[in-house]
């Protein structure tokens, strides 16, 4: 699954969101500080939402981050395909080698079960 697919996901949570409160993409934007025209680039999709932006909307719709966020199983993302998207965004995070395999070791281990 391509990252854009998830902030396409995002963005029309965001904005089935707003719709139910009734307010305005300009109503966002006056109360988070956030340009109009990036709000409507989140909805869309068009442009990668940031925590801080998501966090904005969020508190400004009186709900949680996870409101717009889908599951792993509703993406139908492999746990495989989950590290690979992990070890990607650590890349681009300039992470170490040996802290990026120490994240990616933990991540990679099954749970114990405990009967």
């Amino acid at each position: 699954m391509p990252l854009k697919d998830l902030y396409t996901i995002v963005g029309k949570r965001v904005r089935s969101y707003r719709d139910i409160k009734g307010l305005t993409q300009a109503d966002i934007s006056e109360k988070t500080k956030i340009n109009r025209a990036t709000i409507s680039n989140i909805e869309s999709g068009k442009q990668q939402v940031s925590l801080q932006y998501l966090y904005l909307i969020a508190r400004e719709l009186d709900t949680e981050i996870s409101t717009f966020l889908p599951s792993l199983k509703e993406l139908n993302i492999s746990e495989e395909d989950n590290l690979t998207l992990i070890n990607e965004h650590l890349n681009e995070q300039d992470v170490d080698d040996v802290t990026k395999n120490s994240i990616l070791e933990l991540l990679n281990r099954k749970p114990k079960n405990d009967k």
